[in-house]
């Protein structure tokens, strides 16, 4: 008979080597391959929120002068449209007042009142309701919204454009952005 050879399988079996890399060490590597990788991705969002986040921030002054200088249209609009339109409206009324309170002092005499020409409309429609014995004349001299008003005695000035210019002013004030810088140094 022949004699049967077979194969040695167990003695053939080389041994696991550093060159060959095992199940673990394939694990390991992408592991950390993922988790640098979730690194990455978390870092790139963290850095976008922080860039959105400061293009956002600003400080109150800023933010204040940003409002100021939207409502910028209104404030001139208000300064220079509505404000002389009340004032012109305004004066007969005031007129008025001033001369209800002089003719309760003076219960006989006459009142006079110089007005610009510009508010002798004005200051005549307000009167028409009053119960006063005033007489209203027109002053070339007296800009718009000033008055003089006279018992025979003696004559008061009155100037609403004084008035007028002062709100003007302030408005105006409020509308001009900030001259000064803030030191957040301190």
């Amino acid at each position: 008979m022949t004699p049967v050879c077979l194969e040695d399988f167990l003695g053939a079996a080389a041994p696991e080597t550093d060159s060959q890399p095992s199940y673990q060490d394939g694990y390991e590597a992408g592991y950390q391959a993922g988790f640098a990788e979730a690194e990455a991705a978390r870092q790139g969002l963290t850095d976008a929120l922080v860039s959105s986040l400061s293009g956002l921030s600003q400080t109150d002054a800023a933010a204040a002068e940003r409002i100021m200088a939207g409502l910028g249209p209104l404030m001139t609009a208000l300064i220079e449209q509505f404000l002389p339109a009340v004032a012109r409206d305004a004066i007969g009324l005031q007129i008025v007042e001033i001369l209800t309170a002089k003719a309760a002092e003076l219960v006989q005499g006459g009142l006079s009142v110089q007005v610009a020409p510009a508010d002798h409309g004005a200051v005549m429609a307000a009167l028409a309701g009053a119960d006063l014995a005033v007489a209203v004349y027109p002053a070339e001299g007296l800009a718009p919204g000033q008055a003089i008003i006279g018992d025979g005695q003696s004559d008061d000035f009155f100037d609403l454009s004084e008035v007028l210019a002062a709100v003007q002013g302030a408005l105006a004030a409020m509308t001009m952005p900030a001259t000064h810088e803030a030191n957040h140094d301190t």
